[in-house]
């Protein structure tokens, strides 16, 4: 086989800015403190299709240096799309800076701002710790944590998800993971002073049975490399993700296919548990002869016992089962 060499794939890439990140000493914009600076913050909605019939700003003017209240009626009526960096005109325009009519749980419905001076925030801080619970609005994550309890990925007790689960059941939405999974991808890291080298899903999982802690406690850990295993002579490999919008989104459901060579097929599905998962059932009769239909077929009892879908912003657990035969988009890798 003819050795190919490349300038971009297969070489590191330094990033300018990973050191002063992994060491702690990045400056993000929350660590700017500028003089005379006000401080904002968002109002969002705590339900879905909701509409909103008047806002009650009383309570926010009696916060000391209150400097005031945007209201919708007083925003751009303009749709937009915040997800294109930079803006595309091939997103759709389906968001207001702020709303009456909120689509989903979080969206914008008002803004209030006050003008406590940085010079004086931390002094402002201390006296209101000591007089009792906060008053002031912009004191986050505690704003909207005083309405909505920390979950287990943030310390607390309870999954938002499925408030009676012992664990956290939040789906793990990732393309990249998927993807990676399939090609039997393995990762290097450090932990306690000691390289480590293990496979992707083994390191998710570990991370998803520590309820999403890992990052603070139960996972110190310092991902240093991976590995992707290359392709061998007669293997092709496809990726397919089903999402709300054709461009930059979370997927609902995704599929990553490898098959054909000397390797037995895997096949990963992703945005359907708390970690991305295997399915070696199917991949057994992507490798036999049974045909597309039995194919699809398995894919939908294997994910029926693998997948542990919730209720999610726009989507019901059963339109999510409706959508695991949206594996045949890469059957055709068979022929």
């Amino acid at each position: 086989m003819e050795q190919r060499h490349f300038d971009i794939v297969n070489h590191a890439t330094p990033r300018l800015e990973s050191m002063d990140r992994a060491l702690g000493r990045g400056k993000y914009t929350d660590d700017l403190e500028l003089p005379n600076m006000a401080y904002a913050a968002l109002v969002r909605c705590p339900y879905s299709h909701a509409k909103v019939l008047s806002i009650d700003v009383s309570e926010a003017e009696k916060v000391p240096d209150f400097l005031g209240c945007a209201l919708p009626e007083e925003a751009p009526q303009a749709y937009f799309n915040c997800s294109g960096n930079p803006p595309s005109p091939l997103l759709m325009a389906d968001e207001k800076v702020l709303t009456t009519e909120p689509l989903t749980i979080g969206d914008r419905v008002a803004v209030v701002a006050d003008g406590i001076p940085a010079d004086q925030k931390h002094r402002h801080r201390r006296r209101q710790h000591h007089a009792g619970p906060p008053l002031h609005l912009l004191q986050p994550p505690h704003l909207w944590r005083s309405g909505l309890a920390y979950c287990f990925k943030t310390g607390g007790s309870i999954c938002h998800q499925i408030p009676n689960s012992p664990v956290c059941r939040a789906i793990y939405y990732s393309d990249v993971a998927t993807a990676l999974i399939a090609y039997e991808e393995e990762v290097e890291y450090i932990e306690d002073g000691e390289t480590h080298r293990t496979d992707l899903k083994s390191l998710i999982e570990r991370h998803s049975v520590a309820n999403g802690l890992a990052c603070h406690e139960h996972l110190p850990i310092l991902v240093t490399r991976f590995f992707v295993p290359a392709a061998e002579e007669g293997e092709c490999s496809g990726f397919y993700k089903y999402a709300m919008r054709t461009t930059i989104d979370f997927p609902i459901i995704n599929f990553a296919l490898r098959c054909g060579g000397n390797r037995l097929a895997r096949l990963a599905a992703g945005a359907v548990a708390p970690h991305p998962v295997v399915m070696a059932e199917t991949a057994a009769k992507i490798d036999s002869d049974a045909t597309d239909d039995e194919v699809i077929a398995q894919a939908e009892a294997e994910l029926r016992k693998l997948a542990m879908p919730i209720k999610e912003t726009c989507m019901t657990p059963a339109v999510k089962r409706s959508l695991y035969r949206h594996v045949a988009m890469l059957l055709d890798l068979r022929k």
